[in-house]
Parts: structure tokens; sequence; C-alpha cells
């Protein structure tokens, strides 16, 4: 699985001894930088080398990162693209996938996106729903954790 750090550059991405690297890894997958730390910057090579089965990336909207990723010269050739698994993280307060309260919705996400025949019980809008009511005394509308759920600010952009 890789993690592309921040939609606005596709090659910068996350490798081990991270946070990043702990969610995916308490999810069920691994990591596929072998490289130690966060925002790495790898070139074209090693990203096509690497082939991702999965990407997820962060600090992105969806559909337009998705968009961009999927005509990227790059990232076409990759298992993720070819099988249409790339996924935008969501971002609610913060980023859910690094150093937030969130964190703990990540993993659960991650877990549910990664390996959804082994999650099929997991309802991530309604575990979102409470969380937030729970922790931060917030009551989401389906409107809101849909955007959350896409990466997308309070306004849906």
């Amino acid at each position: 699985m890789l993690h592309i750090a921040d939609g606005k550059n596709l090659l910068k991405v996350d490798g081990t001894n991270t946070i990043i690297d702990e969610w995916i890894r308490v999810a069920g997958d691994q990591n596929a930088v072998s490289k130690a730390g966060n925002m790495l910057e790898l070139n074209a090579e090693e990203i096509i080398n690497i082939n991702p089965d999965v990407i997820i990336i962060g600090r992105a909207k969806a559909p337009e990162i998705l968009k961009k990723l999927y005509e990227n010269q790059v990232y076409v050739g990759t298992n993720a693209v070819k099988n249409k698994k790339v996924y935008v993280n969501p971002a609610g307060v913060f980023s859910w996938d690094r150093y937030g309260a969130e964190g703990a919705l990540q993993i659960l996400w991650a877990a549910k996106t990664l390996h959804p025949e082994l999650f099929k019980d997991v309802d991530i809008a309604a575990e979102t729903k409470k969380f937030y009511k729970e922790f931060l005394h917030y009551d989401l509308s389906d409107k809101e954790v849909g955007y959350i759920l896409n990466g997308l600010d309070p306004e849906g952009k």
C-alpha cells in the first residue's frame, strides 16, 4: 500500500518508521515504501518499480485528485490504478492520516478500505458520527460525513 503524503505532489510519499506506517500495519497491510521517513520525494522510476496494489492520497479532495492520479503517466500502469484501488484519505477537523484525534477513525477506515471482506459489518459513516458526537460533542449530518469521507472541506469543496 502506497500513501501519497499530499495531493499537490504525487511523488511525495510516506515511508517506514512513521505514524502512517503504523496505521498501515495496524489496518493489516504493508507499506510499499521501504525507506524510512515522512514526505519522501521519490522519482517516477521508483514509483513504477514499487507498483502499489493500493494507493491512499492524503491531503487531497475527491474527485479532482483521483482524476489527476488516474491520468498521471507515472501511475497509469500501476496495479492500484488498473484495479481502481485508489482512495482519498478522509479529513475532518484535521486529515485523519496524521497527528490528530481522528487517527482512531483512520485505523478503522483503512482496515475497512483495505479489507472490506473482513469488515463488512463496519459502517464507517455511523462510526464517524458516533466519534464526533462522543469526543467532539458535535452531531454530524449525513452531508458532512460525506464531505469528511471524501477529504472535502465543510462547504464540500
